[in-house]
């Protein structure tokens, strides 16, 4: 396949993915508010704080860059903490629903248009770089790695929260590990996250992501240590910041956390 070939590809890839993104705007900022009137705020606040405690220490106030905020709960949970928070998203009506959500929830967010890959922001500009159901939504994730390590600050963090969400389209295991979740949840009398959405679509595009053919954290640590960083995981974060629901659907497929630390020099 030819140089152009391959950049028509993608170009249409990401023109199918900022299609989705844009329709699932509204609907998906309805579960955003529901987590942010809920127990996730304080679940999900819990880890975020042990983790920044843990790599900061203190009380450091962080210039933190959220990368696909969607509707924006990480910024606007990381605002409340009292940090300063950009949340950049590739998609102008996610946007406005995280405009609309800060306003509503009362926190300071620096909101902008801007590519996860391409990134508009000088060197070592942030303390933290921080992202959640965001990279196995990529097409290329090898370059987003780069541009986040990019910006972030000697002595900095990356934190990933994400799932080996649509590894079942390759892999025989995971589909039937998939449609037992399937049945379990509706066994359950839980509403389906996945067939509440628009599932053909999401799977088109899902087919031609580089992350759902791999399986996951270890390509990441693998990778972010070859930019000299210092990568570990928790594939029990899951437990953490997940509810019953949440849970019982995706059981077959644990979010897990992916840290690295950039070197101080």
């Amino acid at each position: 396949m030819s140089d152009t070939a391959v950049t028509t590809r993608w170009k249409s890839i990401e023109e199918e993915n900022r299609a989705y993104w844009t329709n699932r705007a509204p609907s998906y900022t309805g579960i955003i508010r529901a987590e942010l009137d809920d127990g996730h705020l304080r679940m999900w606040g819990g880890v975020v704080r042990k983790e920044l405690k843990e790599h900061f220490g203190g009380n450091k106030t962080l210039d933190i860059l959220e990368v696909g905020t969607g509707p924006g709960f990480l910024s606007i949970l990381l605002a409340g903490m009292g940090h300063r928070v950009t949340g950049v998203d590739y998609t102008p009506d996610m946007l406005g629903e995280a405009k609309e959500n800060a306003r509503r929830y009362g926190a300071e967010v620096d909101l902008r248009l801007m590519n996860a890959e391409a990134l508009e922001f000088g060197d070592k500009s942030f303390d933290l770089v921080i992202s959640r159901n965001l990279t196995w939504n990529l097409p290329h994730p090898d370059r987003a790695y780069r541009e986040w390590e990019r910006v972030l600050r000697p002595g900095g963090l990356i934190l990933v929260f994400d799932a080996n969400y649509y590894r079942f389209l390759f892999d025989e295991k995971a589909l039937a590990a998939y449609e037992n979740d399937r049945r379990m949840t509706a066994r359950a009398g839980e509403d389906d996250i996945y067939l509440c959405t628009d599932t053909e679509a999401m799977e088109a595009i899902a087919r031609q992501l580089p992350f759902s053919r791999i399986d996951r954290p270890e390509w990441d640590t693998r990778f972010l240590t070859g930019l000299g960083m210092t990568a570990s995981t928790d594939e029990d974060v899951w437990r953490q910041v997940w509810d019953r629901n949440e849970q019982i659907n995706q059981a077959s497929v644990p979010m897990f956390l992916v840290r690295a630390g950039k070197p101080q020099s």
